[in-house]
C-alpha cells in the first residue's frame, strides 16, 4: 500500500509518455518523455473590495484583501456603471500587479461598479469578487485668496481691485463681497460680483464712503474657498489739477481787451479752467471774481 501511494503521487505530478518505434512490423525501440500536467486550477475568489472616494474628484481607490496564491501573477479589474453587472473575464478594463488601483479620469457624480478577480502566472482567471461601487466627487475647496489690493480710480464713483491668481487647477470663478461695515462676514445679501479673472472694477459707489472687501475662489462643483482677509477703500476724485502757471497777458491794440494765455495743464481728468479778475491786487479768487470756464489754455 505505501508503495502504491508514493506511485500514485508522483503520477499526479507527472507525466510519462512511452513511443514505440516500428519497422517492417518489427518493434526496433521505445521513447520516453516526461512533464508536468498543465495547471488549470484557478487563484481563490477575491474578497473584501473597499472603494475609497479621491478628495480630489474624477478618482475612486481600489483596495482588496490579498490573495494568498503561491503563482499569482496578477488582478483583473472589472468596471461598469450599470450594477449587477457579469463583467467579461478575458477583457478586464485594468490590472494590477498589487491589492491595490487607482481608478481615474472618472466623472464626479456618477456611480461605478466593481468586481474584481485574481489571475495566476496560467492565466487561469479566479472568481470575480462581490460587486463593490463608489460615486467620486469633488470634496476639496480652493485655497484661501491672498494678495487683495483696492485702489482708487480718477473721476470718483470707482474702486480697482486685484489679487493674486488661485493656483487650483479647477478654479472657475471668484466670488466678491462687499460691505460699508468693518469685519463682516460675506454671504449671499453682500456678494456683489463672480469675475473669472483676478480683478474687478467696482462701479457706482459713492465717494467719500468706505467699502470693505473679501473675495473667495470657487472651483466647478462649486467648492467655495475661505474668504480673504479684508481690503478697503474710499472712493473719490483724484488731486484736484496742479497749479496753473505760465500766465501771460498781452494788450488788444484796438482797446478794452486783455489776451490771456498759460500752459496747458497736464491733469489726465482735466475738464475746464476757471478764469478769476478783479481790480484789486492781491485779491483771493471766488465765485464773485469768476468770468469765465475756457476749456482751452487761453482766454480774450
Amino acid at each position: 500500500m505505501k508503495k502504491r501511494s508514493i506511485f500514485t503521487k508522483k503520477a499526479m505530478l507527472t507525466c510519462l509518455l512511452i513511443g514505440f518505434l516500428v519497422l517492417n512490423g518489427f518493434l526496433i525501440g521505445t521513447v520516453f518523455a516526461k512533464g508536468k500536467p498543465p495547471d488549470t486550477k484557478p487563484p481563490p475568489k477575491v474578497k473584501g473590495v473597499v472603494i475609497t472616494v479621491v478628495p480630489e474628484g474624477n478618482a475612486l481607490e481600489l483596495d482588496w484583501e490579498k490573495v494568498r496564491a503561491r503563482d499569482l501573477d496578477h488582478y483583473n479589474i472589472y468596471r461598469s456603471t450599470i450594477p449587477g453587472f457579469i463583467p467579461d473575464l478575458e477583457n478586464p478594463d485594468a490590472t494590477s500587479q498589487s491589492h491595490h488601483y487607482l481608478d481615474t479620469d472618472l466623472t464626479d457624480g456618477v456611480t461605478y461598479y466593481y468586481r474584481v478577480a485574481a489571475v495566476d502566472r496560467s492565466n487561469n482567471i479566479g472568481e470575480p469578487s462581490d460587486e463593490a461601487s463608489g460615486t467620486p466627487a469633488d470634496t476639496v475647496a480652493p485655497e484661501k485668496v491672498v494678495g487683495v489690493e483696492v485702489a482708487n480710480v480718477p473721476g470718483g464713483g470707482q474702486l480697482e481691485l486685484t489679487w493674486t491668481a488661485s493656483t487650483a487647477s479647477d478654479l472657475d470663478h471668484y466670488n466678491i463681497y462687499r460691505s460699508t461695515i468693518a469685519g463682516f462676514i460675506p454671504s449671499p445679501s453682500n456678494l456683489v460680483a463672480s469675475p473669472t479673472a483676478n480683478n474687478y472694477l467696482d462701479t457706482g459707489l459713492t465717494d467719500g464712503i468706505t467699502y470693505y472687501y473679501r473675495i473667495t475662489a470657487l472651483d466647478e462643483v462649486p467648492n467655495e474657498g475661505p474668504a480673504s482677509d479684508e481690503a478697503s477703500g474710499v472712493p473719490g476724485d483724484d488731486p484736484p489739477p496742479e497749479q496753473v502757471t505760465g500766465l501771460t497777458i498781452t494788450t488788444v491794440p484796438t482797446g478794452n481787451t486783455l489776451d490771456l494765455g498759460w500752459s496747458a495743464s497736464a491733469a489726465p481728468d482735466l475738464d475746464h479752467y476757471n478764469v478769476y479778475r478783479s481790480i484789486t491786487s492781491g485779491f483771493t479768487p471766488g465765485p464773485a471774481y469768476l468770468i469765465a470756464t475756457p476749456v482751452t489754455n487761453f482766454y480774450t
